[in-house]
């Protein structure tokens, strides 16, 4: 159902704040908000002027994102949990996904599918991240169409400078709290976007 109603045409800043406490709702059974009951909103959710203009920016990005072609994320991952976890993550942010459990899966579909994004675990059997990331990389030569994402059990300095000498483009250390994961994953997807324009 509807979360909140205007009549157009509507003043910026009611606008925001109006965006801003249906975000900030958690039972969608609430009655509609509107810019008369924006001041008991406002005092229920106690959203600053920043948290506001975010969620502001938020809604105006999924907006211009719903016209884009979805992205598809590839995740090359072994462990049972960390599965079981990111098939949750990527259902949680209604993000398309297929997932592989060994590195040379991994280069398989990197090579022959349509996956611009590709989230790489380090430890993976037959083939593990670096090396499947390296024959990536051979695969495409200076053509670039892949933001690979580096998934490892720690952040060490050394980790991450391997990991960019196999050629991967960014570096994520497990275990990672969810806001971090989101916030690597829209940056690699709009990357990835870039990397491969319509």
């Amino acid at each position: 159902g509807y979360d909140a109603y205007l009549v157009k045409p509507t003043e910026h800043n009611i606008l925001l704040e109006i965006i801003a406490c249906s975000l900030a709702r958690k039972d969608s059974n609430e009655e509609l908000i509107t810019k008369y009951t924006l001041s008991e909103e406002t005092t229920d959710t106690n959203l600053s002027q920043a948290d506001k203009k975010k969620a502001y920016e938020e809604a105006k990005k999924a907006k211009a994102n719903k016209n884009l072609a979805p992205v598809e994320v590839l995740i090359a991952e072994d462990d049972p949990m960390i599965q079981k976890m990111m098939k949750k993550l990527m259902k949680k942010f209604n993000q398309p996904y297929c997932l592989v459990d060994n590195g040379e899966d991994a280069y398989q579909k990197a090579i022959t599918g349509n996956y611009p994004l590709i989230l790489m675990d380090w430890h993976m059997p037959i083939l593990d991240g670096l090396q499947a990331t390296q024959k990536i990389r051979e695969f495409e030569g200076e053509n670039r169409k892949t933001w690979v994402i580096a998934l490892t059990a720690g952040g060490a300095s050394d980790v991450k400078t391997k990991c960019l000498a196999a050629g991967m483009d960014d570096h994520l250390p497990k275990p990672f709290e969810i806001d971090v994961f989101k916030k690597v994953l829209e940056s690699g997807i709009d990357i990835a976007r870039q990397l491969n324009p319509s």
